[in-house]
């Protein structure tokens, strides 16, 4: 497994654009009128045809753009095949409605892609029912098949069974 770019999002100002730097170690970003604080830490990398994310803590909106910022470059090495996700989550990852519903945007945009599933992961987590219940509304409302594994290798046989299954039904199509 290819490690990832280790990604610990500090504090700037920011509502439009978040500017991951090439060596990634920070994140710069433009003035706005808007002055908002990112939080949450991120890593992000790529094992065959599934995209590992590692996420930590609360996430605003902000947390949120970045990390779709540097998922998208990542996508790239998965264009044109059957992808999915393994999310680890950790540390209270709550999220404001506004990161929900950028979040939602972010995996519907990512279904168009390949995309065919999310297995989930949960680590450190003091509430896991209600982690659950809030990541549950966002798959469902983005309407992507989800699945709560106890540990990594559970969730990469889900996910693996995911992308070829979802493969077969596409080499039938052509």
């Amino acid at each position: 497994m290819r490690a990832g770019n280790r990604l610990q999002i500090p504090t700037c100002n920011n509502r439009q654009h978040a500017q991951v730097s090439d060596n990634m170690n920070n994140i710069t970003s433009s003035t706005t009128s808007n002055h908002y604080r990112i939080h949450g830490e991120f890593d992000v990398s790529v094992d065959g045809q599934i995209l590992i994310s590692r996420v930590f803590g609360p996430w605003n909106f902000e947390a949120v753009e970045a990390y779709g910022i540097e998922v998208n470059k990542k996508i790239q090495l998965l264009a044109g095949k059957p992808w999915g996700l393994l999310a680890v989550i950790g540390r209270e990852p709550f999220h404001t409605p506004e990161s929900i519903e950028e979040l939602i945007h972010i995996v519907r945009s990512h279904r168009k892609l390949g995309r065919c599933g999310t297995a989930l992961v949960l680590v450190d987590v003091e509430s896991p029912i209600l982690v659950k219940l809030i990541l549950s509304q966002i798959y469902v409302k983005a309407e992507e098949p989800f699945y709560f594994a106890a540990d990594e290798t559970s969730a990469i046989v889900w996910l693996n069974d995911k992308i070829i299954k979802q493969q077969a039904r596409t080499d039938r199509q052509f």
